[in-house]
């Protein structure tokens, strides 16, 4: 039988869970408890196994969020020692357990059509992933009923971070952040703070940066004859389908790193020595990080889901906080948050930097709307010359790690930005000022190396 369980609750108490346990120091003597109080919410996501095949899911579900790998033959203090040595998580990131999946084959799967690389199917109730196809965007792992799918976590590792007092650990927190954790965002900062971060910064400051070099990039392409440029550089999956799906449009997509990359870089430019935390609703960045070629600027990258585990965990009520201000970044930086921000932001910016450049754009609303596009400009049949694509419906808001509802993230998003005192990207005077303090610097094109 196929049991429509509500896997997110489950997701959500054993991140819970582990940051309780990693930040009071239990880790090592409290997973077994905490795996006992998994046991009967996981049997009802399992109907029918039996108790030995139910324990192996539970260890494989706390080995995810430990950030280690599957070992059944570990001990739970095994675990968290093993856990607590590691440097952070190997990938790759999304992997499956054939013993948790319940598919009876007489139901839709929901993880294969949230998958439109093909990289996973499910064959015999047995679950597999084809790391060639898969474009890393974790959709899977929030479409799969049962958790037979999971995304490691860097849950402990994060705490080892934020208890050695030698290094400052800045968090950064994604666009889509606003309202996802029930509070306001000076009262998520200050959330933060009592973490144990030294400070927080938007990534919409990124945002304002890389939407101003992309601007530049634009007029740049149009004017040497491109016939359009694909962005948005904020989604890696997006990316990485053009480059697998249709490799002979690579070369029109931005060079620009993301907006987190952009951030992480800038404050280890102005902070050397520090350790930066991205917080956000995607999966796809925890890949994105790891990159060679791009590790150097974000240590770690949290869910949503994740970071609200902490604030939950440790019994933090952030609305009743006192505000700490947080005002770095435009209107149009925070927009980056949803479908179609980044259009909005970029074209604001050109039309600043060139009224005459004529703009036709296309956004792709969702993975499954990114490909048609891509289909569309193979048959040369595009009438844009900007094309954004974003992996997730509704943008980041709809992110796998999300906790909000994608419509109720977008109006949350769209309030915050109402809010900033800046309106262009191009505006903002913190932005101009890092960037000439520090651009020649700071690697804000995406190089392979």
């Amino acid at each position: 039988m196929f049991y429509d369980g509500n896997n997110a609750e489950i997701r959500r108490k054993i991140y819970q869970g582990v940051a309780r346990l990693a930040m009071s120091g239990e880790l090592e003597s409290g997973l077994e408890e905490l795996s006992a109080e998994l046991t009967p919410i996981i049997s009802n996501v399992l109907p029918g196994r039996d108790a030995s095949d139910v324990a192996k899911v539970v260890r494989y579900r706390l080995s995810s969020a430990l950030g280690i790998d599957f070992d059944d033959a570990a001990s739970y203090a095994e675990m968290a020692r093993e856990a607590m040595a590691e440097a952070g998580p190997a990938g790759p990131f999304v992997s499956a357990m054939s013993g948790a999946c319940n598919h009876d084959g007489a139901h839709e799967r929901p993880c294969e059509e949230a998958c439109i690389s093909d990289a996973l199917r499910i064959e015999n109730n047995k679950v597999y992933i084809d790391e060639d196809k898969c474009i890393r965007c974790g959709l899977c792992v929030a479409a799969c009923p049962t958790g037979a799918i999971t995304d490691k976590a860097d849950i402990v590792r994060t705490v080892s971070m934020l208890k050695d007092k030698d290094t400052p650990v800045y968090a950064v927190l994604a666009p889509a952040f606003a309202g996802q954790f029930g509070a306001d965002a000076e009262q998520v900062k200050q959330g933060l703070l009592q973490l144990g971060f030294h400070d927080v910064a938007e990534v919409a400051l990124g945002a304002d940066v890389i939407t101003v070099r992309e601007a530049e990039e634009f007029i740049k392409r149009m004017d040497r004859g491109d016939k359009f440029m694909i962005t948005s550089c904020c989604c890696p999956p997006f990316f990485a389908l053009v480059e697998k799906y249709r490799p002979e449009m690579a070369y029109l997509i931005s060079d620009s790193v993301s907006p987190m990359i952009g951030i992480g870089r800038m404050l280890k430019t102005e902070h050397p020595g520090c350790r930066v935390v991205f917080i956000g609703p995607c999966i796809a960045k925890k890949n994105e990080a790891k990159k060679p070629e791009l590790a150097d600027a974000v240590d770690v990258v949290l869910t949503f889901e994740e970071t609200a585990g902490f604030f939950t965990g440790l019994g933090l009520d952030l609305s009743r906080l006192q505000k700490s201000s947080i005002s770095d970044a435009s209107h149009d930086g925070r927009e980056y948050g949803h479908t179609g921000g980044v259009t909005e932001a970029i074209i604001s910016s050109i039309h600043r930097l060139k009224p005459d450049m004529q703009i036709n754009t296309i956004r792709a609303n969702g993975i499954k709307e990114c490909r048609a596009v891509l289909d569309q400009a193979a048959g040369e049949g595009l009438a844009a010359n900007f094309v954004e694509g974003m992996a997730c419906v509704g943008g980041c808001v709809g992110g796998p790690g999300r906790i909000l509802d994608p419509g109720a993230g977008r109006k949350f998003v769209e309030e915050f930005a109402d809010e900033a005192d800046i309106k262009e990207a191009v505006a903002n005077g913190k932005a101009r000022e890092f960037v000439k303090k520090f651009g020649r610097k700071v690697m804000l094109r995406y190089k392979k190396e």
